[in-house]
């Protein structure tokens, strides 16, 4: 029906492709395994790395095995999102509802273990895709604002930012010498600080240091 209707010169019409779309979406039995491949790909599941341990033991929280935890959630809920709720782009982006599997990835979204297919409910802290803990997480001594930042505005809003250069980078470091003393915004504001860098970190380090709030677990500071 696809074919024929593209053939058809009728696919140029959004409301033909909407009932084209729909229709493939409640009778196609791949439906739900392409949606959850879309999901994967645009929150780029298959990156997310392991909580550094350290931040762990400052939490409370066992670390071992829990990135697979985290995936699985994120996973949860996007599909919960899309076929539960039927819900909207504002719907992915400001949803309490979480789904941890266990008491200790119930702690780092401050609510209760999820059963089945009923969600628990989070705080505002934690509303919204793009504050997964997934997508938060990292296996550094420090939040990494930057890569943070950049999956954000390269991976959601389709923008393209060219590579650091090393040298520059090692260059930069040279020249302001010792930094280990200052905070994380602190010393990445530092090093950023120059023409040649702020014409990408102006737009990277303000998305960046507004997730300063969370630590490498995703977790509130």
């Amino acid at each position: 029906q696809l074919f024929a209707a593209a053939d058809a010169g009728q696919l140029q019409n959004l409301d033909t492709v909407r009932v084209h779309v729909n229709r493939l979406f409640t009778t196609h039995p791949l439906a739900k395994d392409r949606v959850a491949d879309f999901f994967r790909v645009y929150t780029r599941s298959d990156f997310v790395g392991s909580p550094f341990a350290p931040a762990g033991a400052v939490q409370g929280v066992d670390t071992v095995n829990l990135r697979t935890e985290m995936v699985q959630e994120l996973a949860a809920f996007t599909s919960h999102i899309v076929w539960t709720k039927g819900g909207k782009v504002r719907d992915l982006m400001t949803s309490r509802e979480v789904f941890p599997r266990s008491a200790r990835m119930a702690k780092v979204l401050e609510t209760t273990v999820a059963s089945g297919a009923t969600p628990s409910v989070t705080t505002a802290v934690h509303a919204g895709l793009l504050q997964r803990p997934a997508l938060l997480t990292n296996n550094s001594g420090h939040t990494l604002p930057y890569t943070r930042a950049a999956a954000i505005r390269k991976g959601y809003l389709c923008e393209q930012f060219g590579d650091p250069d090393p040298a520059l980078i090692a260059q930069r470091e040279e020249q302001l010498g010792d930094l280990s003393n200052l905070s994380n915004r602190d010393r990445l504001t530092q090093l950023t600080n120059s023409p040649v860098c702020l014409t990408c970190h102006s737009l990277l380090n303000p998305v960046g240091f507004a997730l300063e709030g969370f630590d490498q677990l995703g977790m509130p500071r």
